[in-house]
């Protein structure tokens, strides 16, 4: 291990030359011990000064990274509000063209139940309209049917009339044909009688 010595000392200060004097003694050692006093009560408030200026530098420099870092959260709080500002009006025209497309799928939709309906009303009433024709129809056809039924009993009756009338005269023409008969059978025995009367 070595051992630098300082060959060139640094001049001495006066504190030190007053603590070399108090230690030497002399006549001026009362006037140097007050002056000691004196210079350390100096060098206490230079030094108490020196702390409250660190101090007060200090709370300066905290202040101002304070208001640095305020200034910075204030600006991103206002970009952050900003962006949410973006988002809420894009969120609040997006609801706007949802609104409007749901009220403008809701009015097709409502066009096309009104159709719908106007439809089902249009054939209900066709459908109406061939029930009571077909109902007419029926009514028709069952009174031409019970004409018809009138006309062949009627014409029954007819033919059974014509057919007693048909034996009748049948009856009639037998009956003559007898009594023609019966009469050639006598007219040569009457010719004969007048034949011999005469």
């Amino acid at each position: 291990m070595t051992v630098s010595i300082d060959t060139n000392p640094s001049p001495q200060s006066p504190v030190d030359s007053d603590w070399r004097a108090a230690f030497e003694g002399g006549d001026n050692f009362i006037s140097r011990s007050q002056h000691l006093s004196q210079l350390k009560a100096q060098a206490d408030a230079a030094l108490a000064e020196l702390k409250l200026g660190t101090s007060a530098k200090e709370a300066f420099d905290n202040a101002s990274a304070a208001l640095a870092d305020a200034g910075h959260k204030q600006a991103d709080a206002t970009s952050l509000f900003e962006q949410a500002n973006t988002v809420l009006k894009k969120a609040e025209a997006d609801a706007a063209d949802t609104v409007k497309a749901a009220q403008a799928d809701a009015a097709a939709l409502l066009a096309q139940a009104q159709k719908a309906r106007d439809d089902a009303a249009t054939l209900k009433a066709s459908a109406d309209a061939a029930a009571t024709s077909v109902a007419a129809d029926r009514e028709k056809l069952q009174a031409e049917r019970e004409a018809a039924n009138r006309l062949g009993e009627e014409a029954e009756r007819t033919r059974a009339a014509f057919q007693r009338k048909s034996d009748l005269l049948h009856a009639y023409l037998a009956t003559a044909q007898a009594e023609l008969a019966e009469l050639g059978a006598t007219a040569p025995a009457a010719a004969a009688v007048v034949q011999l009367a005469s």
